[in-house]
């Protein structure tokens, strides 16, 4: 503890005064005279050993003068250190030990952080006062000095010698200690306990690592690189200006990219961008320029790269493309044009609308990829040479990207006579067009009935022994899709079939007499027929043996309508429309 007795050497008397009152103030003794001061050394908060063998020293902050406290007592088991004759004024007491911290009191390890301690400025502590002052003031706790080490050293592992890692206190900034590394990179800092941070110049960074000691640490510090070169520099020319492109480096060196610079040669024409491209203005038509890049961390800039071909600005663009057409397929677009006649054409750029998907190639044809099928696009082509961009040439027809349907949904089965009535719902997905098929095929045997896009039919001449599972798949100009789950298992009935629907069917107008006709029908034993006006309501159905039939008509637009019938029941009805006149 550090406290003020009054000295036989002095008239000056000093009263108690509390420590927070003097640790912001800087201002000068108000009063002059001198006195004695006392410490008290201890290790740490919450242990009553003394601390023995320290040096502890007044400084004070007006005069520069240091006076050192001497042990009182035993020096081989006292901790109590005093001094006598100092005059008034601003002062920080330092206690230093071999293997502690050094501090500063008020409570500091740095003397840029620690406020200083008047004496001398308090009431009954000026001189003339009849004040005794023995009062306690506040307690020397001194902790032991703990080791962060380490090495530090380049990505590839190489040490890095002669170099100074520094460690910050958190809470203390201006306490810094540092240390220089060995041949071998390795450094070692003696450090009171607390949260820290290391430091060590890298470039025109620094390279940082947080530690928090409360005992021994080793942290190891990597150096990090500028960035490798760019890769793969690609210069086109435009009118008065160049657009560069190039690749990532290889390396970036452990710290990500912030920048890259285009150089223009001969001249010192530049751009810089983030992107990895740029583009390059203020450049002489007909002038021929290379270009480099460089690439740019934290730490440094990268060494150029390897120059752009030869390019030189112009103002006479490539002439268009002709004749884009297109062909669908799944999500895809097949594109094809005829090239351009100007040279040296670099690029065809193909772009599909809407959406602005696009596909390149120095080719005659490419694939525009990741389109919605269903949704019809035209697409426009582009020639790019070292003097820019033709003008687009459009598509003479939209196109429209689709797939198979899926598979037909909920398939059920109604035995008839020798046959299965099948019937279906709709695929969830049509494939982006209308489906133009659907094919019903009975298993075994392979029977099967098709529609042009009707949800049911009938799969006839099947074994009435036999179950059938009934399998549905649905096709479009994409193609056949995807077959649905066999159905329930199913035995036709017993018993001839109804014949199949009249094929043939034709009607002839002649003096107000309609005759139908058709081909006869297997298995039909008789045949149903019967018109109808196509705004009215249907006839009675007339019976007759022979395939054909004769009605009187009046003027007008009908409907003939026939169907086979034998002993499994009549057939399907077959439809054509006439006109009377």
């Amino acid at each position: 503890m550090i406290s003020l007795r009054r000295t036989a050497l002095s008239a000056a008397l000093s009263t108690a005064f509390a420590l927070t009152a003097f640790m912001t103030g800087p201002a000068h003794a108000t009063g002059t005279g001198i006195l004695g001061v006392s410490v008290t050394a201890r290790y740490t908060a919450g242990h009553t050993s003394p601390m023995t063998g320290a040096t502890v020293v007044a400084v004070n902050l007006d005069s520069g003068v240091q006076t050192p406290l001497s042990v009182f007592g035993n020096p081989g088991t006292s901790g109590y250190y005093q001094a006598v004759d100092l005059p008034f004024g601003r002062y920080h007491v330092r206690i230093e030990r071999s293997g502690f911290a050094t501090m500063y009191w008020p409570r500091q390890y740095s003397p840029d952080t620690a406020g200083a301690v008047v004496f001398g400025t308090s009431a009954g502590c000026n001189p003339g006062d009849a004040a005794v002052c023995d009062t306690h003031l506040f307690t020397a706790e001194v902790p032991q000095l703990l080791t962060v080490s380490g090495t530090v050293r380049h990505r590839s592992g190489a040490a890095v010698p002669n170099v100074v890692v520094s460690a910050q206190r958190d809470d203390e900034p201006t306490f810094r200690p540092a240390a220089i590394t060995n041949l071998n990179g390795g450094y070692a800092l003696q450090l009171p306990g607390g949260a820290y941070t290391l430091r060590t110049p890298n470039g025109a960074s620094a390279v940082e690592a947080p530690v928090a000691l409360s005992g021994p640490v080793s942290r190891d510090l990597v150096l990090l690189d500028p960035p490798a070169p760019p890769a793969q520099v690609a210069a086109d020319m435009g009118n008065r200006q160049v657009t560069v492109s190039w690749q990532r480096p290889l390396d970036d060196g452990g710290a990500p990219i912030s920048s890259y610079t285009v150089t223009a040669s001969p001249g010192s024409a530049t751009c810089t961008t983030q992107t990895l491209t740029c583009t390059v203005l203020g450049l002489q038509n007909g002038q021929e320029y290379r270009f480099s890049v460089v690439a740019e961390n934290k730490i440094g800039s990268s060494a150029p790269s390897v120059a752009s071909r030869v390019v030189a600005p112009s103002t006479a663009l490539p002439s268009p493309v002709a004749d884009v057409r297109l062909v669908p397929s799944d999500r895809s677009l097949d594109v094809t044009w005829s090239a351009s006649p100007s040279d040296d054409i670099l690029e065809y750029t193909a772009v599909a609308s809407p959406g602005g998907r696009s596909c390149s190639t120095a080719a005659l044809a490419c694939t525009i990829s990741g389109l919605r099928n269903g949704t019809a696009y035209s697409v426009s082509v582009t020639a790019r040479s070292q003097a820019g961009v033709s003008t687009s040439v459009m598509s003479s027809k939209h196109a429209t990207p689709s797939a198979a349907p899926s598979a037909p949904r909920a398939v059920r089965v109604t035995a008839k006579p020798s046959a299965l009535k099948v019937a279906w719902n709709e695929p969830l997905t049509d494939g982006g067009k209308r489906i133009t098929e659907y094919v019903a095929t009975a298993w075994p045997g392979g029977r099967s009935c098709r529609t042009d896009g009707k949800t049911s039919c009938v799969i006839r001449k099947l074994d009435a022994s036999v179950d059938y599972s009934v399998t549905v798949r649905a096709a479009n100009v994409g193609g056949a899709g995807a077959t649905s789950p066999g159905s329930v298992p199913t035995r036709p009935l017993s018993g001839p079939s109804a014949p199949r629907k009249v094929t043939g069917l034709r009607v002839k107008v002649k003096k107000s007499q309609a005759i139908v006709r058709w081909r006869p029908a297997k298995a039909a034993t008789s045949y149903w027929v019967r018109i109808k006006r196509s705004a009215g309501r249907a006839g009675n159905w007339v019976v007759v043996r022979r395939p054909v039939a004769q009605f009187s008509v009046e003027a007008g637009s009908y409907i003939a309508q026939v169907r086979a019938s034998g002993s499994g029941g009549p057939g399907a009805i077959r439809k054509q429309r006439f006109v009377a006149r």
